[in-house]
């Protein structure tokens, strides 16, 4: 009973012992696990904890986009309104430590030279946040100055507005903006530029134009005030007309509400080139007389402006003189010079007069029935035309000219017409 006793009083110690280091280790976990709670827990509170420092400050530095040379601006710092370490900046050759107020401050510049500026911004040694060093480059473009050349602009017009400026090396973009849009053009190498706008409504706006060449650090910016007025109406049509007339070219001028509008100037072009000025009468008519004589092709563009507005037509162009000959029948004593004409209107200009001068004589004939007119010279009048040297021909109907040029050779006693040469001994 005695062993039973003692042999139990063993067991008992055994068990204590034995259970003593599992219940250590189960208190250890218990305790990690109480740990691993807690840390999640304070990880949560960190964010609104003070004193460890790790915080996010949400520092953040904003300034104005395409600074140029001459500008004046803030470079605004913002962050966390209880920041209460050193916050620090350097910029431009200055620096200095600042407090945010309502979680902002303002850094103003002004003047700065064309280049890059590197900006600085630190925090350090605050309570709650953690440090932050944020840097950028700032750069500041030269600003060159841009002239805008306004036009007289209508609605519903295409019109360009130019500029005129210094030389570059790069052609880049220009935009102009104009209430809610926006227009693209260029501003070239040679110091000018273009930008083609279109404005739907009548009114006064203002004008911000904006050119930026970063190949150069290169801005120009700017506005202007531009007037856009009702479009009138240019009316005109085309016309058909022969090379010996003359004839009179009428467009019309109204305004937008269809009245006559008088003593404007409008302008003729012909093929681009310009022709002549006129102006409107009381009715809003302008008549440009065109010459025969100043055109030179079958089909030419005829437009006519009037300011920014423009109407093209066409301008069909007839020739009445077909062709110039010269040919000698054998053994004949006469060189005759010829030219075909074309009919006007269906006809052949009967009975018209045509002149031919030749070395330096005049010789006159009309045009037959059959659209031909010609002159017989005597080869006598040949016998002081030199070798070698080249003649004109000019033959004259009504208000045009036109010319063939003649060289003699030295071939045998005969006159004979050859590719567009006269071919003529002495005689």
């Amino acid at each position: 009973m005695k062993v039973n006793k003692f042999i139990l009083v063993c067991i008992f110690l055994l068990a204590v012992i034995s259970l003593s280091p599992l219940s250590a280790s189960e208190d250890v976990a218990g305790d990690e696990l109480a740990l691993d709670d807690t840390a999640e827990v304070s990880q949560v509170v960190q964010d609104d904890a003070v004193g460890d420092g790790e915080q996010n400050s949400g520092l953040r530095v904003d300034y104005p986009p395409n600074i140029a040379t001459g500008d004046e601006g803030n470079i605004t710092i913002s962050g966390a309104n209880d920041i209460t370490g050193n916050l620090y900046w350097e910029f431009d050759g200055e620096s200095s430590s600042i407090s945010l107020i309502d979680g902002k401050q303002n850094i103003a510049f002004k003047d700065l030279a064309g280049g890059d500026h590197p900006f600085l911004l630190k925090l350090t040694n605050d309570t709650k946040y953690a440090d932050v060093e944020i840097s950028d480059t700032i750069h500041v473009s030269k600003e060159i100055s841009l002239t805008p050349n306004v036009p007289t602009v209508f609605n519903n017009n295409p019109t360009l507005i130019t500029f005129t400026g210094p030389k570059v090396h790069e052609h880049c973009s220009l935009l102009l903006e104009i209430g809610n849009e926006s227009f693209w053009g260029y501003y070239y190498a040679f110091g000018e530029g273009e930008v083609e706008i279109n404005v739907a409504k009548t009114g006064t706006y203002r004008v911000n134009y904006f050119y930026e060449n970063p190949e150069e650090s290169l801005v120009a910016k700017g506005s202007f005030n531009l007037k856009v007025l009702s479009k009138p109406k240019l009316q005109a049509k085309s016309i058909a007309m022969y090379d010996i007339e003359s004839k009179y070219y009428k467009v019309r001028l109204l305004d937008s509400n269809g009245k006559p509008m008088a003593g404007e100037k409008v302008t003729v072009f012909i093929d681009l080139s310009k022709y002549k000025t006129a102006k409107t009468d009381k009715d809003g008519y302008a008549k440009v007389k065109i010459l025969g004589s100043d055109l030179y092709s079958d089909d030419l563009d005829l437009t006519t402006t009037y300011k920014t507005l423009s109407v093209h037509n066409r301008l069909y162009f007839k020739t009445v003189m077909k062709e110039i000959t010269s040919f000698k029948k054998t053994n004949a004593k006469t060189v005759t010079f010829q030219i075909k004409t074309n009919k006007v209107n269906g006809k052949f200009l009967t009975g018209t007069k045509v002149t031919f001068k030749f070395n330096q004589k005049t010789y006159t004939a009309k045009i037959n029935n059959k659209g031909i007119a010609k002159v017989d010279v005597k080869k006598s009048a040949f016998t002081k035309c030199k070798v070698g040297k080249i003649y004109q021909l000019k033959v004259t109907l009504g208000a045009n000219s036109f010319t063939s040029n003649y060289k003699f050779l030295k071939v045998k006693p005969t006159l004979s017409y050859v590719s567009g040469m006269y071919a003529a001994g002495k005689a």
